[in-house]
């Protein structure tokens, strides 16, 4: 996957995270909008799409870990599963606002938790801060 077909994948997400929001603003008569409720659509959209951005560089992380097996015969594509990555967090973005605190900590702290662990195990082998292994 080339950088232009990435980038306007990215640009796909940001537009439905836009008219998301646009719908849920409006509610069912999905129409024109003043100036402010408008400011807030594209605040709301660009907030859940730099949340997604930052999910999808994670997951972009655990793809290099994946590429870096040599016993795997096919190699995920990063820039694909980025952008998957990326679709799937800006959709739980849009979606979590609609949940509590508590709930989003219960399940968004363990799996950061996890990933944490992941990368820096991963550093941790390809460095040899523990020896070779």
């Amino acid at each position: 996957m080339g950088r232009v077909p990435f980038l306007i994948g990215v640009g796909l997400i940001w537009g439905l995270l836009v008219a998301g929001e646009w719908f849920r603003v409006t509610g069912s008569n999905f129409g024109a909008i003043g100036f402010e409720d408008m400011r807030s659509v594209l605040f709301w959209a660009s907030t859940s799409m730099a949340g997604a951005v930052v999910v999808g560089m994670i997951g972009w992380f655990i793809v290099w870990i994946f590429r870096s097996y040599e016993g795997l015969e096919r190699r995920p594509c990063a820039k694909r599963m980025t952008l998957l990555v990326t679709g799937i967090a800006a959709c739980m973005m849009f979606l979590i606002r609609f949940l509590s605190p508590t709930t989003i900590a219960g399940y968004l702290v363990p799996t950061l938790s996890i990933i944490l662990v992941s990368v820096v195990f991963y550093l941790a082998g390809t460095k040899h801060w523990l020896g070779r292994w």
